[in-house]
């Protein structure tokens, strides 16, 4: 499969297993038009098309949705301040199955912090080639976090929660900054949330101490969802639920979920799932430098961050991300965790498209949504990586 042909080709992928509406469709026929999907049919139903691509049985969804990630490529959005360094990055989760990201700005010097909101922004606004992902929006993950769980987040550059910077941060992503990760037990944290909200912005829980109560309050106040479950917040006990026991008992609440199996056991991924369901969870990367770059570690503000298995981690044994490919995770699920493969994928396309309002054209494999997609091998491997109908190449022998 080469489509090299250009974008206002009718690609028809014919001889496949789509994933639709929870489904998955025999014998399907998928047509790509216009960098939209214009058809979507089963029993192999004839269509008008300038390239036929058999599929020859293979699974096809919709592309992966990663909301949450850091870097890839060699590089980190915010330790790299050129396009250059952007686009390998984008590139390098493209080849890997995931179509669109939200680039995730950390916890720096505001300065830094600020210049890299504005050139990810920049991304947001441009047309799509084939070779990277979809810039959907940005993630910004502190400064207002909780110093005895900051995770990998520099102690130094944390704040206290303050409208004036969240404004400064906010107006630096000309209206693309769709997540902001903050711990709700901070003094000033509901004056800040109350101003996310007003300007459109969903508000997650994360790197937090919070109780229960804490978090309760913060989501009566407009939060709307918690940041990698488990991870940098306190465990959940009979007498102590905490923010992730807050999380799983409200209905209305999104959790995201890092699904390499190192961060959170299969257990306590199931039992999450089992209580929010594929349409309350999604699942993230947290993706640092060494995604689709195969680097040994890197430099985190001064700290070194080591690869062992697909975990990232400092000497200290600290989780600092991970270097597992999205589409891994959605095998994860499969294979581990037991869920179906409609909804394993839905955790990695429908949901994270609704977490950022993007879902009435991402996200879902029908008619007149984006024409982003992923083939499957049978292993769950991703054999191809579809960007706007036009195919761009896999790095997946190299990733498995």
């Amino acid at each position: 499969m080469a489509n090299q042909k250009g974008f206002n080709m009718r690609v028809g992928l014919t001889n496949c297993r789509a994933v639709q509406a929870g489904a998955v469709l025999p014998d399907a026929t998928v047509v790509f038009d216009g960098g939209v999907v214009s058809s979507i049919t089963a029993g192999g139903v004839p269509a008008d098309w300038d390239e036929e691509v058999n599929c020859q049985g293979k699974l096809v969804t919709a592309g992966l949705i990663d909301i949450q990630i850091n870097g890839g490529g060699g590089h980190m959005f915010s330790l790299s301040s050129t396009s250059g360094a952007y686009e390998e990055i984008l590139r390098a989760h493209a080849s890997l199955g995931t179509t669109s990201v939200c680039p995730t700005i950390i916890s720096g010097p505001l300065d830094d912090m600020e210049n890299a909101v504005r050139l990810a922004a920049s991304f947001a606004e441009q047309n799509v080639p084939a070779n990277r992902s979809r810039v959907l929006g940005i993630h910004i993950e502190g400064p207002f976090l909780s110093a005895g769980k900051r995770g990998g987040h520099a102690e130094e550059y944390l704040l206290e929660p303050s409208v004036e910077v969240a404004q400064r941060l906010i107006d630096a992503g000309g209206g693309h900054v769709r997540i902001f990760t903050l711990a709700p037990e901070l003094p000033g944290s509901a004056e800040v949330i109350r101003f996310l909200r007003q300007r459109g912005v969903f508000v997650s829980l994360g790197h937090s101490k919070a109780e229960a109560r804490d978090a309760a309050a913060a989501f009566r106040q407009g939060a709307r969802g918690a940041t990698h479950l488990f991870n940098a917040m306190e465990g959940m006990t009979s007498r102590a639920p905490g923010l992730v026991g807050a999380s799983i008992a409200d209905p209305d609440v999104y959790v995201g979920i890092i699904g390499d199996l190192l961060h959170v056991d299969a257990v306590a991924v199931r039992a999450a799932l089992l209580a929010k369901g594929p349409h309350r969870a999604y699942l993230t990367t947290d993706a640092v430098s060494p995604l689709g770059a195969l680097a040994d570690s890197f430099d985190l503000y001064g700290v070194r961050v080591s690869v062992r298995d697909g975990g990232c981690y400092t000497d200290s044994g600290v989780l600092a991300g991970t270097a597992t490919p999205l589409a891994t995770m959605v095998r994860n699920m499969v294979d581990y965790v037991g869920l179906s493969v409609p909804a394993a994928v839905q955790l990695a396309t429908r949901t994270p498209a609704e977490v950022i309002g993007k879902h009435l054209f991402f996200g879902s494999l029908s008619g007149g949504m984006a024409a982003d997609a992923v083939v499957w091998n049978d292993d769950m491997s991703v054999d191809t990586v579809w960007i706007g109908g036009h195919e761009c190449s896999s790095q997946w022998s190299r990733m498995a």
